[in-house]
């Protein structure tokens, strides 16, 4: 049963890191991309 439940916890790390990440950057990328757009005077993307 130990192994099962670390097998499952590794799973649910695996996904959860992931999404967590891409939150962060979607979260992180939106002003990012505004203040290069406001600086440069053209957009770029990531």
């Amino acid at each position: 049963m130990k192994i099962k439940t670390q097998v499952l916890a590794m799973f649910a790390i695996t996904l959860l890191i992931p999404l967590v990440t891409w939150r962060l950057t979607a979260a992180r990328n939106v002003p990012n991309h505004l203040i290069i757009v406001n600086q440069s005077g053209q957009t770029i993307k990531n």
